[in-house]
């Protein structure tokens, strides 16, 4: 479990951005004093590249699945240029040891997002 300080600056990170957004600044949240401070009191903990991540010891994540029939949903059409590049992300992730590749009845498709421009 974290402090109770890192829980106060969470919060303030969440409070400064959510204001940030509600004034219209968008992407320009981090031009905000109290951000760009937080962010630099903090560079050690940000990371710019995936490959930059690590993994932690501190918890072990199981899923309990309490259903018996396995749910199956059909993949969604993607564009050929769109598949590439999460094809491409899927890569990365099990370059760096995010996912594995597994055999399994449960199946949900890859929901992709776009960046939202201002």
């Amino acid at each position: 479990m974290g402090s109770k300080d890192s829980f106060i600056e969470e919060t303030e990170i969440y409070t400064i951005i959510k204001e940030n957004i509600q004034d219209g600044l968008g992407v320009d949240i981090v031009k905000d004093d109290r951000l760009v401070d937080i962010i630099n009191k903090n560079s050690d903990m940000i990371v710019h590249e995936i490959e930059q991540l690590s993994q932690t010891n501190v918890v072990e994540h199981k899923i309990e699945i309490t259903e018996n029939r396995p749910i199956k949903q059909m993949p969604y059409r993607i564009s050929f240029i769109l598949r590439e590049m999460v094809t491409q992300e899927i890569k990365k992730m099990e370059e760096v040891g995010f996912i594995s590749s597994c055999n399994s009845e449960w199946c949900s498709p890859v929901v992709t997002a776009t960046e939202k421009k201002w």
